[in-house]
C-alpha cells in the first residue's frame, strides 16, 4: 500500500501524484490533509510513517521545500525517508537505501518532474548486498 500525506505547502503536488496513481492504477491511502488551509508537516509525515507497517508498504510526503517532512519521516526507526528532487535521487534512494518513503517538494518543482520521480521510486528496487549491511548500521542509541 502507498500512503500519501502533504501540509498546505505540498497539497497541490500531492493531487497530481494522486492523479498519476489512480492512473496507473496503484492503491493508496491519502491520509490528507483534504485542502489547502495551513497545516503542519508533522501531522501528516506521523500518519504515513506510522501506517507504514511491512516492506510492501511505501509512503510519499510532500511539504514547501521537502526538508521537513524528511526529518520528521526519518525520526521513526523502521522509516529510510528519501528526499528526491530528481530522478537518479529517487533512484539511488530506493537501490541503495532501500528508501520506504519518498520526499518530494511542494514549491520547487513542476508537477512533471515529481510525477517522473516518483515513477522511478515506485518502479525500482533494492540492490541489497553491501548496502545491507549499511542500513543496518542506521540504528543508532545513546
Amino acid at each position: 500500500m502507498i500512503y500519501i500525506g502533504s501540509d498546505h505547502a505540498g497539497y497541490a503536488q500531492k493531487q497530481k501524484v494522486i492523479e498519476y496513481l489512480k492512473k496507473n492504477d496503484i492503491e493508496y491511502i491519502d491520509v490528507g490533509p483534504f485542502n489547502e488551509e495551513r497545516t503542519d508537516y508533522p501531522i501528516y509525515a506521523k500518519l504515513v510513517c506510522e501506517n507504514i507497517k511491512d516492506e510492501q508498504d511505501k509512503g510519499i510526503l510532500v511539504c514547501g521545500s521537502g526538508i521537513g517532512m524528511s526529518i520528521c519521516a526519518n525520526r521513526y526507526s523502521h522509516i529510510r525517508a528519501c528526499l528526491a528532487v530528481n530522478k537518479k535521487m529517487a533512484y539511488l534512494g530506493r537501490h541503495h537505501n532501500n528508501a520506504n518513503v519518498l520526499v518530494l517538494q511542494g514549491r520547487n518543482k513542476c508537477t512533471c518532474t515529481n510525477i517522473k520521480i516518483t515513477k522511478t521510486f515506485l518502479n525500482e528496487t533494492f540492490d541489497g548486498g553491501r548496502h545491507i549491511d549499511r542500513i543496518n548500521m542506521l540504528s543508532f542509541t545513546k
